[in-house]
């Protein structure tokens, strides 16, 4: 009870990870937990959430909570591509959106490459 649930999900990459900050009477401990895949994430986070509020996962809020945290992971979901024009032949430069000194300071490439996949 207390704590905070902070998710950490990157669909692309796979990536299933709840940071969880938990109270304790010399500060926050930080507790990491990894999913495997987004059933085992949606099952975690759902437990961690209703944990943080008191309640356990034989609580009848249980069910609901992984039901919407796995339709929000699937809105997340890249879309199909769709055939308009010849998008491939457009060559995304990271330099064309932000500036050089900026893209090699936070090291942004892979995001803006990334970004740009999930939209086109």
């Amino acid at each position: 009870r207390g704590c905070e649930v902070t998710p950490d999900v990157n669909i692309s990459s796979e990536k299933y990870c709840i940071k969880l900050l938990i109270p304790t009477t010399e500060g926050m401990n930080e507790v990491w937990i990894r999913a495997d895949s987004e059933t085992q994430y949606a099952r975690w986070m759902a437990a961690c959430r209703l944990a943080a509020k008191g309640k356990t996962m034989a609580d009848a809020t249980y069910e609901s909570e992984v039901q919407s945290i796995t339709s929000f992971l699937g809105l997340q979901h890249p879309k199909e591509p769709v055939p308009s024009g010849n998008i491939s032949s457009i060559n995304i430069e990271p330099q064309d959106f932000v500036s050089q000194r900026h893209v090699k300071k936070f090291k942004l490439t892979t995001r803006i490459l990334e970004a740009h996949a999930n939209v086109a």
